[in-house]
């Protein structure tokens, strides 16, 4: 797979983001998870989206905030 630089995704692009890496099926299915809650993501919980051997998703939820922040930092 490609790797892609991303900045910033907007709320609005966010499932053309999912569309252009092939996620919007796994994401219709509930299936893309937060990699610390397992919580399904979707555009209105996202609080981040990372690589790191795959594209990877971190919720708007506090404690996954606080584990994404100290995996950062490693």
């Amino acid at each position: 797979m490609e790797r892609k630089e991303v900045s910033a995704i907007l709320q609005d692009d966010f499932i053309e983001f999912l569309k252009q890496n092939n996620l919007y099926d796994s994401y219709m299915k509930k299936e893309l998870l937060c990699e610390y809650c397992q919580k399904p993501i979707s555009e209105y919980n996202v609080f981040t989206i990372y690589f790191d051997t795959k594209i990877k998703f971190c919720c708007d939820n506090e404690k996954c905030i606080e584990f994404f922040n100290k995996r950062k930092k490693k």
